[in-house]
């Protein structure tokens, strides 16, 4: 087997674990289970750090997508303070 071949599995094989584990943090979110998407959220940045450690998506859409997940699990956290006052 070629060596692109080898890495194109494995680089999809990584780009298909940040969307699932996304997908989960998106249904934590959704049932607004705060400890669950944070816990989702803490995986989620993991496998999206080592990803783009070995190359396999860019810095620029790492942080993007970080970015856009930690503000859900931000947004769960103070909507219930806000709906307390």
């Amino acid at each position: 087997m070629r060596q692109s071949a080898k890495s194109q599995v494995r680089n999809r094989a990584a780009v298909s674990e940040i969307k699932k584990l996304r997908r989960t943090l998106l249904e934590a979110v959704s049932k607004k289970d705060v400890a669950a998407s944070e816990g989702a959220l803490k995986k989620f940045f993991s496998a999206a750090d080592k990803a783009c450690k070995r190359g396999m998506i860019r810095k620029n859409n790492c942080i993007r997508r970080k970015n856009r997940a930690s503000a859900l699990v931000r947004a769960l956290k103070q909507a219930p303070a806000a709906g307390a006052s």
